[in-house]
């Protein structure tokens, strides 16, 4: 709706007509390429070069006043995908009224990175879209339809030439909204060469225009009570981060440093102690637009554990458990002891690695870090919820946390609203200790435990 009002708007200063049901007469498709849409800012013609706007992207990042300077210089590049989007958004509604989730999945897929990653999100939300459609979503974590391979060639050409070899087989292995790999050898070592797609700077600088200018209006009708703008900007940001990679290979070498098998956090994780990344190649450094990394191959977790994978009897050993296992208390490190946190675990980004059965992680273009205070108000939060069944305190402590408004906070009926779903949450999915000294045994002496409540109930106060 949002993408709508922006393209009437624009449609009504221009004098282009608007099709509401399909947008202007070529985006009518539901199974448009992502190329066609892409803005003349992409440099489509010249895919090796950077346009002007990727340019100034390149120098400047995320930065929403230059990109909106940009936009009111070229202002028919953003009523183009203004009204490109909507035409698209109106196929993806009728779609999934008619419960037609192979089209409405390409539809989403011709959308871009920005549509693509919340289709994404909710494929792992089937609580929310149901079973079928969060299983066709699954298609946009790695097998969506490639660029042309002459577009990725030239952008290899230009940044890694070294690495242009592997393009030759002309096959992307896998496929997302951001990139495409390629499978190959260099310098003897089995690689794969991952590279961005031809554009997708222009449509997501775009998309995170139009999104501001919805999220402006949204906050000035008074309807929601949080800052738009600002998630708008965070959710945009990350996405102009996580096109960068030599960004992403800082990521690899950090997260491999701290969970490698010679890494510094290595004591947190259960048996082998450590879990694998892909190895990059100092021959090939990463450029903004490709890296090259060591391939690893196996086969996903997820898999692993599908009814399918149940009745064939894999995991029945006891391996798949422990894999799990080793993935959850490598993500609690992340989020309560290092704060270094891979931002996308979904089941594309987890392999059980053939032979050595290794967990790695792959794709660390979004890498988050936890602060220290939140770090310890998440473990003050775990001990009232679980422990202590303290609610309103757990309420209390999400709003010094910033997890919730202070509005809401300040609410009273908000704040016990808060809490009795907290309550409710708690006590449908956890199952609690003891409240006797045994059902705290052998993890915490008494001395312990009275210190971590009043350690809970202080970072509260505080």
């Amino acid at each position: 709706a949002a993408v709508g009002a922006a393209a009437a708007a624009a449609a009504a200063r221009s004098g282009v007509p608007y099709n509401v049901g399909g947008g202007p007469e070529s985006s009518g498709s539901s199974s448009t390429s992502s190329a066609a849409l892409v803005l003349n800012g992409g440099g489509v013609g010249g895919v090796g070069v950077p346009s002007e706007l990727e340019a100034l992207i390149a120098m400047r990042g995320y930065d929403p006043q230059a990109i909106d300077e940009y936009f009111r210089r070229h202002p028919v590049e953003l009523m183009s995908r203004a009204l490109s989007g909507a035409g698209a958004l109106a196929n993806v509604a009728r779609l999934y009224m008619s419960k037609d989730y192979i089209k409405l999945v390409e539809c989403v897929e011709s959308m871009g990175p920005t549509y693509v990653k919340f289709g994404q999100a909710l494929a792992s939300r089937s609580d929310l879209v149901g079973a079928e459609l969060a299983m066709a979503l699954e298609r946009l974590q790695d097998d969506m339809a490639p660029a042309p391979l002459e577009q990725a060639r030239a952008i290899v050409a230009a940044e890694c030439l070294g690495a242009l070899e592997v393009l030759d087989g002309g096959v992307a292995v896998a496929a997302a909204s951001l990139c495409q790999v390629y499978r190959g050898k260099l310098a003897g070592r089995e690689v794969a060469v991952k590279v961005q797609r031809p554009g997708i700077v222009a449509l997501v600088a775009a998309d995170s225009m139009l999104l501001r200018f919805a999220a402006k209006r949204l906050e000035q009708s008074g309807e929601v009570k949080a800052a738009a703008v600002d998630a708008v900007d965070e959710f945009a940001s990350r996405i102009f981060e996580e096109m960068d990679f030599v960004n992403e290979a800082a990521n690899i070498r950090r997260f491999d440093a701290l969970y490698g098998p010679s890494g510094s956090a290595r004591h947190a994780l259960p048996p082998p102690g450590f879990v694998r990344v892909p190895g990059l190649l100092p021959e090939f450094p990463a450029t903004r637009r490709v890296l090259v990394m060591e391939w690893l191959d196996g086969e996903r977790v997820t898999s692993l554990v599908s009814p399918k994978a149940r009745s064939d009897g894999v995991g029945a050993d006891g391996s798949v458990t422990c894999l799990i296992d080793l993935g959850i208390r490598c993500t609690l490190s992340q989020l309560i002891e290092t704060g270094v946190m891979h931002a996308d675990p979904h089941g594309g980004n987890l392999l059980r690695l053939n032979g050595s059965g290794d967990l790695a992680y792959l794709d660390f273009g979004l890498v988050s870090e936890v602060p220290p205070h939140v770090r310890d108000g998440l473990v003050a939060a775990v001990v009232l919820l679980v422990f202590s069944r303290d609610y309103e305190a757990v309420a209390a402590l999400f709003g010094e946390l910033q997890l919730v408004p202070s509005e809401v906070i300040k609410n009273p009926e908000e704040f016990a609203a808060l809490a009795a779903a907290l309550r409710e949450a708690a006590e449908t999915t956890l199952s609690f200790p003891s409240d006797t000294a045994a059902g705290i045994g052998g993890e915490l002496g008494d001395d312990e435990w009275g210190g971590v409540t009043a350690f809970s109930r202080s970072s509260v106060s505080a």
